[in-house]
This record gives C-alpha cells, sequence and structure tokens, in this order.
C-alpha cells in the first residue's frame, strides 16, 4: 500500500460552525492541527512572490497588505480573514513577537503611531512574506528597514 493515502477528515470551521471537508495527504496529517492551516497560508503566500503591488489588490492580479495576507488565507487555509488591517488587527489571537511560528500574521507600525499600518504573514527565521510597493517579497525584520517595527502577532488557526 503506498504511503501516500489520502485521508478525509471532517473538520468543523467555529466561524460561523460551517462544516467542510478537509483532505489531507498521509504526509500532512502528521502534522498538528495548530500549524496545518497557517503552514498552508504560508505556502499559498510563497506561490505569490514577485506578483505586483496594487492599491486595494486582493488576488494575483495585484495585492496590498492586507488583500495579500486576507487572499493566502482564504486561498490556503480556507479561512476568510477580514479586508483591512485594522479589521485584521481586531480579530485573532494575540502571540507574543517572541513566540512566533511560521504562518502568524505579523502587523507592523510604519509611520510611528503605535498602530498597525502594514501586515505580513511569518516565515520562519525572522523572516516575512508580504505585498510592499516593490510587490510580493521576502525580507527580514530583524535588520533594516524592518527593524524594531513589528508591533504585534495574531495567529488565525488553531
Amino acid at each position: 500500500m503506498k504511503k501516500m493515502i489520502a485521508a478525509s477528515i471532517l473538520s468543523v470551521s467555529l466561524i460561523g460552525g460551517v462544516v467542510a471537508p478537509t483532505t489531507f495527504a498521509s504526509n500532512d496529517v502528521k502534522q498538528s492541527k495548530q500549524t496545518y492551516g497557517a503552514d498552508q497560508a504560508l505556502a499559498e503566500s510563497m506561490k505569490n512572490l514577485g506578483k505586483k503591488f496594487k492599491m486595494g489588490g486582493q488576488s494575483p492580479a495585484g495585492f496590498d497588505a492586507s488583500g495579500f495576507v486576507r487572499y493566502a488565507y482564504k486561498k490556503g487555509a480556507k479561512l476568510t480573514l477580514p479586508r483591512t488591517i485594522a479589521t485584521q488587527y481586531k480579530a485573532g489571537k494575540f502571540v507574543k513577537l517572541t513566540a512566533m511560528k511560521k504562518g502568524d500574521v505579523v502587523f507592523f507600525d510604519l509611520v510611528g503611531k503605535k498602530k498597525p499600518t502594514f501586515v505580513g504573514i511569518y516565515a520562519g527565521d525572522g523572516k516575512v512574506v508580504a505585498a510592499t510597493m516593490k510587490g510580493v517579497r521576502t525580507f527580514t525584520m530583524k535588520s533594516g528597514y524592518w527593524k524594531n517595527k513589528a508591533i504585534a502577532a495574531k495567529r488565525f488557526v488553531k
């Protein structure tokens, strides 16, 4: 019997009480439920590296920061996040910046007002993938322009 047996698992979304079937490959079943959706959102975000920036954009034709995060979570994790940075910031569960996991959503203050003005998806090792004015790209939040600009992280998938 091949190791790549697909297991169908019925998952219940706590948002709206929607019941939807989810299919996992056998190697995915080993992943914890806590990281499955976040991992899928991160994987979806990485597929869109190089896509252009577009104010108000929510698709591979062009993304803005919050539209990109929303798209990656909807397409990858099958979870619909709020549309704007402000409403995304109000949703989810706060996570310490020192305790982020891959797929967590990171909020940045780019104007010094201690409120979120930019958002991206944590890719691990201090890196973030986001839709910047230069398009969808990864950057390190440990140095350069992004150093000390992260103000919060949220977890949307358990």
